[in-house]
């Protein structure tokens, strides 16, 4: 895969993203318990079900065959995946440096927040959908035609892009901001370097299923 094939996949991808979502024009017309069914339930579903079949994924029998790398790595996901929450905070700093914000990340524990469907998908489908396209897809491709590091740090960048807030360029009075980006490639680095040094998708799954619990939980 080439740098310009990646980047047209990850627009590809945007543009899916928003398509699956416009649904969310006819909230007003919908129950709640309807509304978070579709958004945080069936959307993240379907949107995995496309992109395995997009990828060719679901046509190969091994495509959920994650537990090939040694256990060394799926402990060190996990470890990963907890502490990156706590990494934030000190990037955070660092982008309030850079950019002259004020962002403050502020940690309170609670099971509460799990008691919902968008827990449930933030932790459990999402991170499936976006490793499988970002590791296995675009990282995994590149890799074969640029040094592996390079490989990493373009996947980890266009991960970031799919998490900026482009629907706010579409409202007045909401803030186009590349904070949650900035750190989701972060995010997108420690998943990248997990991936190429395991050769499975499996530990970077773990580690993204353990940093969007810690985000959820914390």
């Amino acid at each position: 895969m080439t740098l310009l094939k990646s980047i047209g996949n990850t627009a590809l991808f945007i543009v899916f993203l928003h398509l699956i979502s416009c649904w969310i024009w006819f909230e007003a017309s919908l129950k709640l318990e309807t509304v978070l069914v579709l958004d945080h339930f069936i959307t993240p579903i379907v949107t995995l079900l496309i992109v395995l079949i997009y990828l060719g994924m679901i046509k190969d029998a091994n495509f959920l065959m994650v537990s090939k790398s040694p256990p060394f790595y799926y402990v060190l996901a996990f470890f990963l995946g907890v502490t990156f929450v706590y990494l934030q905070t000190p990037l955070n700093n660092l982008y309030n440096i850079i950019f002259g914000t004020d962002y403050n990340i502020e940690y309170e524990f609670t099971l509460e927040n799990l008691m919902n469907y968008q827990a449930f998908s933030t932790i459990l489908i999402v991170p499936v959908y976006e490793e499988f396209f970002f590791r296995k897809f675009i990282q995994n491709n590149l890799q074969k035609s640029i040094h592996p590091v390079i490989a990493f740090a373009v996947s980890s960048l266009l991960f970031g892009v799919i998490h900026l807030p482009f629907y706010t360029l579409l409202f007045e009075g909401l803030t186009f901001t590349i904070h949650h980006a900035y750190i989701t490639f972060f995010g997108g680095m420690i998943s990248g370097f997990l991936f190429y040094k395991s050769k499975s998708i499996g530990p970077s799954i773990v580690m993204h299923c353990m940093w969007n619990f810690g985000a959820c939980v914390l």
